[in-house]
């Protein structure tokens, strides 16, 4: 992954969908998380919702309340590691996400995350794509297109068959390839941005 300029809103977008996704999982459509569900958050959630229910002992904790809480939360976390003023106040740096874990390691550890994300240093989807699409024989060559027009079509001049991989898409949270040999099978699939996971999402 290419690394880009970190700026804070960037990190804040990218926590803020981290948050969404770890509280869906655990909450599921109703939007309330119980306490059973809680369980299964990640611990900077868990805390997180340990402080709205001791603020509202008999209120429900909804995922958009703790999404908004969270958030708020992180922002000011990265405020206080982050250059108060100047050019740097708009971007977050490897430094100052580390000095949020360190303050405040659970919801530190989720800034980092996202910073990773954020800044492209993280989890390398590209190299697990190709070292997924790439593995060959001896009579199969590697390739990677711009497009799956272009993939379908290539030939290869000494005759070999041809492994190939197309990224098609980009999202906050995970990036999405396609990979085949020849015109003769494919197969789509993501990678997550988090932890490298791979789902397969459509063969033919």
């Amino acid at each position: 992954m290419p690394r880009v300029r970190t700026t804070v809103e960037n990190v804040s977008t990218v926590l803020k969908a981290l948050v969404k996704r770890d509280l869906e999982a655990a909450a599921g459509s109703n939007g309330v998380l119980s306490r059973a569900e809680q369980t299964k958050v990640p611990k900077y959630l868990s805390d997180a919702a340990n402080v709205l229910r001791a603020q509202k002992p008999n209120a429900r904790i909804t995922v958009d309340a703790m999404e908004a809480f969270v958030a708020t939360r992180a922002n000011q976390l990265i405020g206080e590691v982050n250059q108060p003023r100047g050019s740097g106040a708009a971007t977050l740096s490897k430094t100052e996400a580390a000095a949020a874990f360190a303050r405040e390691p659970n919801l530190g550890f989720a800034v980092m995350e996202a910073y990773q994300i954020a800044s492209g240093s993280g989890v390398n989807v590209d190299s697990i794509a190709q070292t997924r699409a790439s593995q060959v024989d001896d009579d199969t060559t590697f390739k990677k297109f711009a497009t799956e027009a272009e993939a379908l079509n290539y030939q290869d001049p000494d005759g070999k068959q041809v492994s190939w991989l197309v990224r098609t898409g980009d999202s906050l949270l995970s990036s999405t390839y396609v990979s085949g040999r020849n015109d003769l099978w494919a197969q789509r699939f993501d990678i997550d941005k988090r932890t490298g996971a791979v789902t397969v999402t459509h063969e033919h």
